[in-house]
Formats: C-alpha cells, sequence, structure tokens
C-alpha cells in the first residue's frame, strides 16, 4: 500500500498538469438541434449535434497546417452549401481572427438568418451581431471578400457565438469561461479555410 502511494505521488510530480487553453464555443439557443463539422485543411470531424434550447460544443483552438478552421452550422444533417451552412471562421497566429460567415449559403437558406446570432470574447473585443430577417447583415461575410466582418483578440481569449440570439444571454458563464482582456480592431486579410 505505501508502495503504490508512493508510485502514484512520483508520477503525479513528473506529469504536468494540462489546463485548457482558450476555445471556440457554441450556444444553441435555437428551439431546433444544430449540427455542426469542424472543417480545415487537414480535414473535417465527426459531426457533432448541439440540443435545442442550450446546447453546447467547445473546442480548443486549432491550428491547421495551412489556414484556419471553419466550424460549419446547419439545422440539416447533411453537410454542404445545399444544406444552407453558416460558419463560424477562426484562425490563430499572434492574434486570435474570427468572424461569421454566410457564404456558403444563399441569403435565404442561412439557417440562422430568421433567428439572429450574436458572437462575443474577451472584454474590449469585438463583437458581431446579424439581427433576425437580416438578409445580408454586414456584420457576417455574405460574399468571399467581405473582410471588413472579420474580428481580431488576443490569443488568450475565447470566442463564443450564440445560435439564435441578438445578444448574449444574461448568465454569462455559459461555460463557465470569464472574459479577459480586451484586443485591437485592426483589419486584416486571413486564410480561412473555404470549401
Amino acid at each position: 500500500m505505501q508502495f503504490t502511494t508512493v508510485v502514484v505521488a512520483a508520477l503525479a510530480a513528473v506529469v504536468p498538469f494540462v489546463q485548457a487553453g482558450p476555445q471556440a464555443h457554441l450556444n444553441n439557443m435555437c428551439d431546433f438541434d444544430v449540427y455542426l463539422w469542424s472543417v480545415s485543411a487537414d480535414g473535417s470531424s465527426d459531426m457533432h449535434t448541439l440540443k435545442a434550447n442550450g446546447g453546447t460544443y467547445s473546442e480548443d483552438y486549432q491550428v491547421p497546417s495551412q489556414g484556419g478552421v471553419s466550424l460549419k452550422l446547419s439545422n440539416k444533417t447533411q453537410l454542404g452549401a445545399a444544406a444552407g451552412i453558416t460558419q463560424f471562421e477562426y484562425t490563430l497566429t499572434d492574434w486570435i481572427w474570427y468572424d461569421i460567415s454566410n457564404v456558403d449559403c444563399q441569403t435565404t437558406d442561412c439557417p440562422f438568418q430568421p433567428y439572429g446570432l450574436y458572437m462575443e470574447s474577451g472584454k474590449g473585443c469585438p463583437t458581431a451581431t446579424c439581427h433576425a430577417g437580416d438578409l445580408t447583415c454586414k456584420e457576417a461575410y455574405t460574399l468571399y471578400n467581405d473582410d471588413w466582418a472579420t474580428k481580431a483578440c488576443t490569443t488568450d481569449q475565447d470566442i463564443t457565438l450564440h445560435l439564435c440570439s441578438e445578444s448574449a444571454p444574461e448568465k454569462r458563464e455559459v461555460f463557465g469561461v470569464p472574459s479577459k482582456r480586451w484586443a485591437h480592431g485592426k483589419p486584416h486579410g486571413h486564410p480561412h479555410w473555404r470549401h
């Protein structure tokens, strides 16, 4: 028994404690399930289901071999432009660059257009709001070159996209992660991975 305690204590001293870094979060406030795929130049994840009225998804920021990451979101279980895809895109470099993209859907087929979207990051970081019914939300990509829709924040900040909402929920601890610091709003062009 004493030997086991010594071995466990020795292992605990050698194995470092791993703490999760900044993450991309999704909060499904819709009254329907949402289907998600995490896609980059390195491949695609399996489909994840965010249950209606409170389903969530989180992933540590990924750094693919090229470009950024696209969290493709649909109210249908197939992946593709015909399904109507809205994307939460991010690229991690010296900053975390992020945006909402409706490039992969016709404006009338965007799954969250009737309900609204709200994207936020840490304190002082830019937010994005697409109001319910707004067919050409100016704070999201509608065309591939709508680079004004890109936001940036320091790399230690989480980003959260609230689906079917025009603002953050009252309880900001949806994911148990407090806001941290500010960032600049410098425009840029960045290489998201678009299929």
